[in-house]
């Protein structure tokens, strides 16, 4: 089961009631008001759970927010593109929608987002990811997509912020198969416009019993690179330029992303 684009790879019921549970009692032990003020106090950039590039952010976006997100890339073997919709509902959740794909063909997904803890108050962001996104033209005439879980973690140190990201999916109806991925980035706020730094992500087939041409080679995808970002108001721009490895028999090459997310 291989993605075909950056984005639109796709990650417990239980989840649902600790969520309540630990909102009413953030509620009742903290003022989040107040903790973001802390947050902007101490870093000139604080999370506003914004995905870099390659990897998920640790936090939501405040209570509220709407995002309209659009990417677009590409490297020696072909473009990507992607675009979608993020909504912080509040109490730690986000949903989100969208679609993804290459030059062969796009595919949906969608997702829910739970944000466990924040730094301000656990000394760490963590952020529970569950995705779904059917199969795109690498399948053709095969049914079903896959179930992902996803799970990041970020921590400030003043203007450098650093984010781990794991995911595992899973192949539904017709597919069994199972991929891993997982990514890093390293980011400085030079103030609270411009951001810089560096990031990667790496993904492999752990179970694979659908034959593709990416199936025949290296076993594993990297791409890592260098990223600038600035804000305009409510408007974010990030461009990452790098090098790629794809699976299989595909040439590695440099590759460039770019995106652009709006806020309402």
């Amino acid at each position: 089961m291989t993605s075909t684009c950056y984005y639109g790879e796709v990650r417990y019921f239980g989840i649902a009631t600790c969520a309540v549970v630990l909102a009413v009692t953030s509620r009742a032990s903290a003022d989040p008001q107040t903790d973001r003020a802390a947050a902007q106090q101490a870093s000139p950039t604080p999370s506003d759970g914004r995905d870099t590039l390659l990897n998920v952010s640790a936090a939501v976006p405040a209570a509220g927010t709407l995002r309209a997100i659009a990417n677009g890339g590409g490297d020696r073997n072909g473009p990507s593109y992607g675009a979608g919709m993020l909504w912080s509902v509040g109490a730690g959740f986000a949903a989100e929608a969208g679609m993804s794909g290459t030059l062969d063909g796009a595919a949906p997904a969608a997702a829910i987002r739970w944000q466990a803890l924040s730094q301000e108050r656990a000394g760490v962001d963590a952020l529970a990811v569950i995705r779904y996104g059917s199969f795109s033209a690498e399948s053709p005439g095969v049914s079903g997509g896959s179930i992902a879980g996803e799970l990041a973690l970020a921590r400030a140190f003043g203007r450098f912020r650093l984010t781990l990201d794991g995911m595992i999916a899973r192949g539904l109806v017709d597919r069994d198969d199972v991929d891993a991925r997982f990514g890093a980035s390293a980011l400085v706020a030079i103030n609270r416009r411009w951001t810089t730094g560096l990031e990667a992500r790496a993904q492999t087939e752990v179970q694979d019993d659908y034959d593709t041409p990416e199936d025949h080679g290296r076993s594993f995808d990297l791409i890592a690179g260098a990223i600038g970002a600035v804000r305009f108001g409510p408007a974010y721009v990030q461009l990452l330029a790098g090098w790629r490895s794809p699976r299989g028999l595909a040439a590695a090459g440099p590759a460039g992303l770019a995106q652009l997310t709006f806020d309402f």
